[in-house]
C-alpha cells in the first residue's frame, strides 16, 4: 500500500440540531479513534461548515452538509482489509443509534491525481 496514491475518505453528514451533542461526542470519542486503530488509516479530522463563500460568476451552490470528516488512508485496499471489514460489520450500539439519526450521509473515497505546491514555477505566472 505504500506505493498507492494518496487516498482520502470524505464523509459529509447532517443531523438534527437537538441530536448534535451526542453525534459530536460519538464522532470524537468512538468513531474517529476506532478508524485510526485500523492499520492503514493515517489521520482524521472533523470539520463544521463555515460561513458562505463569496458567490458570483456562476459559483452559486446549494448549502453543503453541516459536518465533514476527512480520513487519510494508505490506499483503496485499506477499505477491503480484514480489520476494516470487521469494524464495519460489527458496529457498536452507539454507532447504530447515531447512524439511524442522520438526515444525510455522503461517503466517498478520493484518490489524488495531481498536486501542486505554491513554490512550483508554474504558479509564478499568476502572482
Amino acid at each position: 500500500m505504500a506505493d498507492d496514491p494518496r487516498t482520502l475518505l470524505v464523509v459529509q453528514t447532517d443531523i438534527a440540531p437537538e441530536l448534535e451533542a451526542d453525534y459530536l461526542r460519538w464522532y470524537d470519542e468512538e468513531h474517529i479513534p476506532q478508524r485510526l486503530a485500523v492499520p492503514g488509516f493515517r489521520g482524521a479530522a472533523r470539520f463544521e461548515v463555515g460561513p458562505p463563500a463569496p458567490t458570483g460568476a456562476g459559483l452559486e451552490v446549494a448549502a453543503p452538509p453541516r459536518h465533514l470528516a476527512i480520513y487519510e488512508v494508505d490506499g483503496l485496499p485499506v477499505f477491503n482489509s480484514e480489520p476494516y471489514r470487521r469494524l464495519i460489520a460489527n458496529p457498536s450500539e452507539w454507532t447504530r443509534r447515531v447512524r439511524s439519526t442522520f438526515s444525510l450521509r455522503l461517503r466517498s473515497p478520493y484518490v489524488e491525481r495531481f498536486r501542486l505546491a505554491p513554490d512550483d514555477p508554474r504558479v509564478d505566472a499568476f502572482r
